[in-house]
């Protein structure tokens, strides 16, 4: 009977240190994806992005001064900056504008890329610079689409928008038009459309 009592005793033991494990993991992932805006901009390690846990992190898990590093993987986070770009549908068009307030085209994606920590300029001709060009076919969610201005004549960029659609898949992409009949953030796709005529590049900066 004594026997029976310490094998009891012993199965609760660790039915409740694994029950404690799990429900501290849990909250881990549920901290990261309520605040998910302190990605480190570029990596190197194979499709994860570097994740630095900021002072929120460190006040709960930790000392700030010897944070430690999650991973995220690149999917993920295009996941996310898609998500959160098709969320602003419907917010106006605003030259120079970089809040929720209204946005250039430009100023949407630093706004985007922004809240997750990736530092992007707030100009089409330097965010033609940046990343890496990869062939429109190849294009992905999270991939900058570049294009020219409305002008036919112009080739320089002046227009960006960012791609929601995986590789393989007509292109559409999600951004800030100053089109007066219906400009604002939108979807747009790229074949058989005037963006067609006025693709530049896709640039991959994730």
């Amino acid at each position: 009977m004594k026997l029976a009592w310490i094998v009891f005793a012993s199965v609760m033991v660790l039915l409740l240190a694994y029950g404690l494990w799990n429900k501290e993991n849990i909250r881990h992932e549920e901290v990261a994806s309520v605040h998910p805006q302190h990605y480190s901009g570029s990596s190197s390690n194979g499709g994860n992005i570097s994740l630095k846990k900021e002072p929120f992190f460190s006040r709960v898990f930790g000392d700030q001064k010897n944070p430690t590093r999650l991973t995220m993987p690149k999917s993920l986070l295009a996941d996310s900056i898609v998500k959160y770009g098709v969320s602003l549908i419907g917010i106006p068009y605003l030259p120079a504008g970089i809040t929720c307030e209204g946005f250039d085209c430009s100023g949407f994606v630093y706004h985007v890329y922004q809240k997750y920590g990736i530092e992007l300029p707030h100009s089409s001709a330097l965010l033609m610079k940046e990343g890496t060009e990869v062939p429109i076919t190849e294009a992905r969610k999270g991939d900058l689409i570049v294009f020219t201005g409305t002008q036919e004549n112009n080739l320089t960029p002046g227009h960006v928008g960012v791609v929601i659609t995986e590789a393989g898949e007509p292109i559409a992409f999600v951004h800030a038009s100053s089109s007066t009949r219906s400009g604002g953030v939108k979807i747009s796709k790229v074949d058989s459309t005037g963006y067609e005529r006025r693709f530049l590049q896709v640039r991959r900066v994730l």
